[in-house]
């Protein structure tokens, strides 16, 4: 891990990436890893988000972290499931909520509710999604808010900056979710992050691992390996890179010329492009499997 990053422990739900994103867009570096990753890698974490996950705590294999994370003497935020684990790890108790709670609920703050809720109203739609409910606040900690299903849909503990909230602030159906996500972010004083900033350190990292030798890469046109493509040639220059972009004429109607055209302005030179439908047709020639498509195209790749 990264000095100064947040780390973002991803218990297995599908907003790990975007919250990694989101703490990005702070100006605040982040990192995704998984959730059982050890307190001894965490040290030099400037924070740590425990993301929402499908499961339930207090079943048998469900995603458990590392109660250890809780001496490092960072600030701790929980969402979702994350919070319900941060609540388990700590003594508190998590069960099957008599109300599950999917969607838009109306949320009620708690004499003012302490850091993550500072300044906010009194009352906000946040978004939830879950079955389970904290019922037993761990020693130390304060209901910061509530909904009219579940008491504690927040909690604080503001001596250690833990903080859980049973919502999830990382969409927009939460108002005021990217201020309460940036009001926990300030708290970490996390090494700063830009665009600039990470493109310098991919560089340095191609220029590390390529070392004198020359780059053959095989380009689709997506986004993925067009930025790859783009930056090697930004890194390494055009003479040590070679693009491959194959036609297999299952591309959308006028994909290639469209890509063309996209690298034009780019002066990209060293991007050959070879139509190779012929080939591929005469592959999948009487095939109407999907799967036995799959492969014949792959084969034929």
């Amino acid at each position: 891990m990264q000095p100064g990053s947040i780390v973002i422990l991803d218990f297995g739900g599908q907003y790990a990436h975007l919250i990694a994103r989101r703490v990005r867009e702070f100006g605040a570096y982040s990192e995704i890893a998984p959730p059982h990753t050890s307190a001894s890698l965490l040290k030099e974490a400037a924070g740590i988000i425990l993301s929402g996950g499908p499961q339930s705590v207090y079943e048998e294999g469900s995603p458990q972290g590392d109660p250890a994370i809780f001496e490092l003497g960072i600030p701790v935020l929980g969402l979702c499931y994350g919070h319900q684990w941060l609540a388990h790890a700590l003594g508190g108790k998590v069960e099957s909520g008599k109300t599950k709670e999917y969607g838009p609920v109306d949320l009620q703050v708690i004499g003012g509710g302490g850091t993550v809720f500072d300044g906010l109203p009194a009352s906000f739609p946040v978004w939830m999604s879950h079955g389970d409910e904290v019922t037993e606040l761990p020693e130390g900690f304060v209901r910061t808010a509530s909904t009219d299903a579940c008491r504690h849909a927040a909690m604080a503990d503001e001596a250690r900056r833990f903080y859980g909230l049973q919502f999830h602030v990382e969409v927009t159906h939460t108002r005021h979710g990217e201020e309460m996500l940036r009001r926990f972010v300030d708290l970490c004083a996390a090494a700063p992050w830009s665009v600039e900033g990470y493109a310098k350190r991919v560089g340095d990292q191609v220029l590390a691992e390529v070392g004198d030798r020359k780059v053959f890469m095989l380009v689709s046109g997506g986004v993925d390996s067009t930025v790859a493509f783009t930056l090697l040639n930004s890194v390494l220059g055009p003479e040590r890179v070679q693009g491959l972009l194959v036609d297999t004429g299952l591309m959308r109607k006028d994909e290639v010329r469209l890509i063309e055209e996209a690298f034009a302005p780019l002066g990209v030179q060293n991007l050959r492009v070879v139509d190779a439908s012929e080939e591929f047709f005469a592959a999948l020639d009487g095939i109407t499997d999907p799967e036995a498509k799959r492969k014949a195209i792959g084969d034929t790749f």
